[in-house]
């Protein structure tokens, strides 16, 4: 990888981005320099082209910048208190950036000085310039825990920061881990193994999106804690199966790529398309950045033809036609664009009124679903499915930053008509701070 890095500045050049109002002459210069002489090579464009890197602009003028309102607390963690006992009582389900990453920050600071806490299980694949995550595993070894970290190298543009990471991570004592050849580790997984005085406990996070501080201001993404102990298992399998690739492993409750997801979602589309089938209620919800698996986009619209109400939230590439008579009539498709980036994976089942649902960090791609070791979570807390079910629902009544993906490809906004205005990601914000005041309410009057 560091070589691959180095040789970068020594590349042949394959093409050329450039302001279209360069002077002719100088175009040419760098054209013969850069010996690209086919015009096909050649691409027009406006002034700047590297738009990734306007993330990190700096703040000159505030009053251009978006508002965006401090992250709430999730109402069952109070301040200085251990999130660890919160987990035992019940699941939590986060949803940045309208929650705060420091739960997650202080989930890891607390396992690294609980004296209970033996071993520390993560994967990293993006993280921040300075990162808590990496200080909080730092801490763990120097507080006699052992940590070990499956740290996925190959990341676009962020190759240089990982390779930083492994080896700060390997002198401080950490057992890197480096994934597996061909096949890229994107999951977002930890394990916690905590052994108390009763009996052993282990706590478990799984993720949409990377353990980046910084991105989690503006990514929306969710996280669970949880210490379920099929879904402890099954995450321990995995973590043992990274590190030994030759052990097979077999999950209870986790879905993983590339070895049994995409059979597990192909069995969940055909179950909802046999329901439907018999005449019942059936409905795929689903939210991705991308859908572009030509399988799954064969048994959605097998789906469709069986009666399945079809509701797709895609942010990004989206290959399958909604609307197309005999086909996909039943399927709608809407993007939503807005100032947070949409990251978060939901997967929602009707099943006959059960709702099984899922989050994870793949879209339904098939790269993700064959070259990639992913990880989705079912979710069984039922206060949970109904918050992750309202999310949905608010986000499909969008009708501000919301775009209809068609079957001509126009993508118009959704058309609010005589309706109230939503702009979903300000709704979520409003959403998440009243379930807050609820619960802090609810407190107050049982003290």
């Amino acid at each position: 990888m560091e070589e691959g890095i180095q040789n970068r500045e020594h590349g042949e050049p394959v093409c050329l981005s450039y302001d279209r109002d360069i002077p002719e002459d100088l175009l040419e210069t760098l054209a013969g320099k850069l010996k690209l002489k086919d015009s096909e090579l050649l691409t027009p464009g406006g002034r700047y082209h590297l738009l990734r890197d306007l993330m990190k602009f700096p703040a000159i003028r505030p009053e251009l910048e978006n508002f965006n309102p401090a992250p709430i607390a999730h109402p069952a963690v109070q301040p200085n208190s251990s999130i660890f006992q919160v987990i035992k009582k019940q699941d939590i389900l986060l949803n940045y950036p309208y929650h705060t990453f420091n739960h997650l920050i202080d989930f890891l600071r607390e396992a690294a000085i609980d004296p209970h806490v033996e071993r520390i299980c993560i994967t990293l694949y993006r993280t921040a310039d300075h990162s808590k995550v990496i200080n909080a595993l730092v801490n763990a070894v120097k507080n006699g825990k052992e940590v070990i970290v499956l740290l996925e190298l190959l990341a676009r543009f962020d190759e240089e920061q990982n390779i930083e990471n492994s080896e700060r991570l390997q002198r401080e004592g950490i057992k890197i881990v480096h994934g597996i050849p061909d096949i890229k580790v994107h999951s977002k997984l930890v394990l916690v193994e905590h052994r108390g005085k009763a009996a052993q406990r282990e706590f478990v996070y799984v993720g949409t999106g990377n353990f980046n501080e910084s991105t989690a201001r503006i990514y929306g993404d969710f996280g669970l804690f949880t210490s379920n102990p099929q879904i402890v298992a099954d995450t321990r399998a995995v973590f043992d199966f990274l590190q030994n690739t030759h052990k097979h492993f077999k999950c209870k409750q986790l879905l993983v790529a590339p070895y049994y997801m995409r059979d597990q979602f192909t069995d969940l589309i055909r179950k909802e398309t046999a329901i439907a089938a018999k005449g019942k209620e059936a409905f795929i919800y689903a939210k991705f950045n991308s859908l572009t698996d030509e399988r799954i986009v064969r048994l959605l619209y097998e789906a469709s033809q069986a009666g399945v109400q079809i509701r797709l939230i895609i942010r990004g590439s989206c290959t399958l036609q909604p609307g197309i008579p005999g086909l996909s009539e039943d399927i709608k498709v809407i993007s939503i664009v807005d100032k947070y980036l949409e990251h978060a994976r939901l997967i929602i089942f009707h099943q006959g009124g059960k709702n099984k649902m899922f989050i994870g960090s793949a879209d339904w791609m098939t790269r993700n679903l064959d070259r990639r070791v992913e990880v989705a979570t079912p979710i069984l807390n039922k206060n949970i499915k109904k918050t992750l079910l309202d999310f949905f629902e608010i986000q499909w009544s969008d009708n501000v930053k919301a775009r209809i993906q068609d079957k001509e490809g126009k993508n118009l906004y959704v058309k609010a008509g005589t309706a109230k205005p939503v702009r979903s990601q300000e709704a979520l914000y409003e959403y998440y701070k009243k379930l807050y005041e609820y619960y802090k309410n609810m407190t107050k009057e049982r003290e």
